[in-house]
């Protein structure tokens, strides 16, 4: 099996990453600058030969391109939102929370996959992550999560946003669009405490875990094919 990854030098895709070369899948990762971190080769290490490396960028079509050349089962794209920096080095905060330096940088490059995969006339299943409290998800959030989030991401969670109108149910064979809790750096605390329903109602969960997830149930099988699942402890 091949998965082609989005945004995997860190974070959710890197764990998923991680994950789907443990259970003995092939992958292809775009990567801006054309390797992983340094802190993050040190796990890739036994999996030599089975990561294919594309630079590039995936709000360019031509880049994106080159990430299918051979047959692809899955796509994960979980591209992340920098925040932009004052003089001080400091994020900068605005009225509406934290300010993004790629403000619709999610958006983007679902409408760039999107494209792709239909000049190519191919149809993987894509697995996007999105947030928890995007649409019709965000009355399913916890009373605390529902203040907090408007006044603190409201940016990050209208290009969340944009990426789900980007990835429509109805344009996409099979699309997973993954609705993770507020997430930590914690470690994952394995299947038995994870839970996942387009209603469910939870505050957190670590990266690892997601990334976790979406390589035990999101990538294959048809339970959450077509779905929005919320993923939290």
């Amino acid at each position: 099996m091949h998965a082609v990854l989005l945004g995997a030098s860190r974070g959710v895709a890197h764990y998923a990453l991680l994950a789907l070369l443990a259970k003995g899948w092939e992958a292809t990762v775009l990567l801006r600058s054309g390797a992983f971190p340094a802190k993050a080769q040190p796990a890739l290490e036994p999996y030599a030969g089975k990561v294919t490396i594309v630079k590039g960028d995936a709000s360019s079509e031509e880049d994106v391109k080159k990430l299918f050349i051979k047959h692809v089962d899955v796509v994960i794209t979980s591209i992340a939102r920098t925040q932009a920096l004052t003089s001080g080095g400091t994020p900068s905060l605005s009225l509406r929370g934290f300010v993004l330096d790629q403000p619709v940088v999610c958006a983007r490059s679902g409408l760039v996959l999107v494209c792709v995969l239909a000049e190519l006339r191919i149809s993987p299943r894509v697995v996007a992550v999105s947030s928890m409290g995007i649409g019709d998800s965000h009355g399913a959030m916890p009373l605390a999560m529902r203040i907090l989030y408007p006044l603190a991401i409201s940016a990050p969670h209208a290009d969340k946003e944009g990426l789900e109108y980007m990835c429509p149910r109805d344009t996409l064979r099979e699309v997973v669009i993954v609705r993770p809790a507020f997430f930590t750096d914690g470690e994952a605390l394995g299947p038995d405490n994870t839970k996942a329903d387009e209603k469910l109602r939870t505050y957190t969960i670590s990266r690892k875990e997601i990334g976790r997830w979406i390589a035990d149930e999101a990538v294959q099988g048809d339970k959450w094919a077509n779905k929005r699942p919320i993923v939290g402890y």
